[in-house]
């Protein structure tokens, strides 16, 4: 068994194609990872405006002179919501 040649893995043995797909393979990797991280920093901002638009519906009807849980105050924020999806275009699929 000792006559049998061994292989050698070296960085110099890897062929120009080999080479290219790891290349390929970190650069992909790469990408991915953006891609997750620009997905997260969407959904932070769509909560930080759900949450702006939520504080102003809430300080516009307090000035309005409705209290939080009377009847006044929920027809309000509804009236609100009502409005803002009236005005807001439906998606095309």
């Amino acid at each position: 068994m000792d006559n049998l040649p061994r292989a050698q893995f070296s960085p110099q043995r890897i062929g120009p194609f080999t080479r290219m797909a790891q290349i390929f393979a970190v650069m992909l990797i790469g990408l991915l990872a953006g891609c997750a991280q620009h997905e997260a920093l969407l959904e932070r901002d769509a909560l930080d405006a759900t949450v702006a638009m939520a504080t102003n519906d809430d300080e516009f009807c307090r000035n309005y002179g409705a209290k939080r849980g009377t009847q006044s105050y929920v027809d309000c924020r509804l009236n609100l919501s009502n409005q803002r999806a009236a005005t807001t275009p439906t998606p095309k699929q």
